[in-house]
């Protein structure tokens, strides 16, 4: 199957993903233990979900109306879904702040010839759209740190991509994150971490960032393992991190194609640690 979007529910037991084949596009689930398939929307255009907070329902994309909107449905129900939010500029259904109060997403040219932005859905989903980052450079791959505090993005504002930390409340700093090309931030359950896609080397890297009031510090970059046969997403991140920070859920490369989830992502960690302190 031509598998998408991973992400993995609020209590890790469950992966939505987007499936596309040729009747069209749906968003299933996947049980972590069990790996058994069950269909979540019945839309032939649905994509890209993420689950609302309370995880009780599903929150996707789809043209359904003649412009990209943001729907919300229960998995496997085929009542009407409700209808969120619809734009134009819309690119992405984006992330949910944790509290529910809004989604972060990608938009298009939200002031003139502005390319790709960072917009959030206020008013708990339902808009208006609110510029974050607007400039005339491509940004993308918005997300937020659980803790609501700390907004992470890829943007080419230095002539190619590289992944970037900036508080959300827009009152500090820019930090670049990334060193040789960086896409796909995504942050730790603890928000001590951010995970990326390494552009040169197409390793996932994980950075250890102490933060202090304001202010990022960063303590420790790492290339954990390569990703290179994983499918890369293109304004949002194309895998997860499990709730309880033990798992990763990526699209692996057809052939032989499917969704890999990996395991015990601590003991990954310390075998990085071991190898680095071998190299001391």
């Amino acid at each position: 199957r031509l598998y998408s979007n991973p992400r993995f529910s609020p209590d890790g037991k469950t992966i939505a993903v987007d499936i596309n084949d040729s009747d069209g596009r749906d968003v299933w689930t996947v049980s972590v233990d069990s790996g058994a398939l069950k269909r979540a929307t019945f839309e032939l255009d649905a994509h890209d979900a993420v689950w609302a907070p309370d995880g009780n329902s599903l929150t996707y994309t789809s043209y359904r109306l003649g412009a990209l909107g943001i729907y919300r449905s229960q998995p496997g129900v085929k009542a009407r879904p409700d209808s969120i939010f619809t734009a134009q500029p819309l690119a992405y259904s984006g992330e949910w702040l944790r509290d529910g109060s809004g989604i972060v997403t990608t938009a298009s040219n939200l002031s003139p010839n502005s390319g790709f932005d960072i917009a959030f859905v206020s008013n708990g989903g339902r808009g208006p759209i609110v510029p974050v980052v607007v400039d005339r450079f491509e940004t993308r791959f918005p997300v937020v740190s659980r803790d609501g505090k700390w907004l992470a993005y890829a943007s080419n504002v230095g002539g190619r991509d590289e992944v970037y930390v900036t508080p959300w409340s827009r009152e500090g700093a820019v930090i670049r994150i990334s060193t040789r090309g960086g896409t796909e931030p995504v942050w730790s359950p603890d928000g001590r971490d951010l995970f990326y896609r390494e552009s040169g080397s197409q390793y996932l890297i994980d950075v250890s960032l102490r933060i202090a009031g304001e202010s990022v510090l960063l303590t420790e970059r790492r290339g954990m393992f390569p990703i290179g046969d994983m499918i890369p997403g293109f304004t949002h991140a194309n895998f997860d991190i499990s709730p309880d920070g033990q798992k990763f859920a990526m699209v692996l490369r057809s052939p032989p194609g499917g969704i890999k989830v990996l395991t015990n992502v601590p003991e990954m960690l310390r075998a990085v640690h071991r190898a680095r302190d071998k190299t001391n």
